[in-house]
């Protein structure tokens, strides 16, 4: 058990204060005796959360971005988004800890906050564009799916910032049938005339698989 949080972790709690409004917690202490297993405790509203903390990595994109190149060329890298996987595969560290975590802290309920640099999606319902309501829709759907036993779950964007609420135990989601094809996210990266350092073109595939949750 670590006796320090990380610089990963002392942003979140940096920023945390703004979902807390969102979700009616006005007023909260954060128990600064806990910095591991899980990551915050706070109390509020007669409450005790704890909150566990996880970067939702994307391998691909990683590898990408530390594959340097060298003047004039370009690299290009097409990532698919594929939220089933990169839920499932946190799910499948954390779940397991839900329990002792409740337990071992004497907690009411604990909650996961996700966090990485990629997943900067618009805030629009805006046909063909890969949107923040999409992103929290099908990650609430896949969740419950596959039973995330956190009573929340919410996303950070390290940079710029930004929250998005991805699940929330209570409300349960009707079975749903739907057409999908994950969307894939292009991104290109070069040093000739390039303004900025990375630039993303997101193209929504057309839909031509199906998937039922419940």
């Amino acid at each position: 058990m670590r006796n320090q949080r990380t610089t990963e972790e002392e942003m979140i709690i940096q920023r945390i204060k703004e979902p807390l409004n969102m979700m009616g917690f006005s007023s909260f202490k954060i128990d600064e005796s806990v910095v591991d297993r899980p990551d915050i405790v706070f109390e509020s509203s007669g409450k005790r959360i704890g909150v566990e903390i996880s970067r939702l990595d994307y391998e691909a994109y990683c590898k990408f971005i530390n594959h340097q190149v060298e003047p004039p060329y370009l690299k290009t890298s097409e990532i698919t988004i594929n939220l089933e996987k990169l839920l499932g595969n946190v799910l499948g560290k954390k779940n397991k800890d839900h329990k002792n975590f409740i337990k071992e802290r004497n907690l009411d309920e604990c909650w996961l906050v996700l966090h990485n640099d990629v997943f900067e999606f618009k805030d629009t319902k805006e046909q063909g564009v890969l949107s923040k309501d999409w992103f929290e829709k099908y990650s609430h759907l896949i969740l419950q799916e596959k039973g995330c036993l956190f009573e929340r779950v919410l996303f950070n964007l390290e940079h710029p910032g930004g929250w998005s609420y991805l699940f929330n135990k209570s409300e349960r989601k009707k079975q749903e049938e739907f057409n999908y094809k994950w969307p894939v996210m292009t991104c290109h990266q070069g040093v000739i005339n390039v303004t900025e350092p990375k630039s993303y073109k997101i193209d929504i595939r057309k839909p031509n698989e199906k998937k039922r949750f419940y």
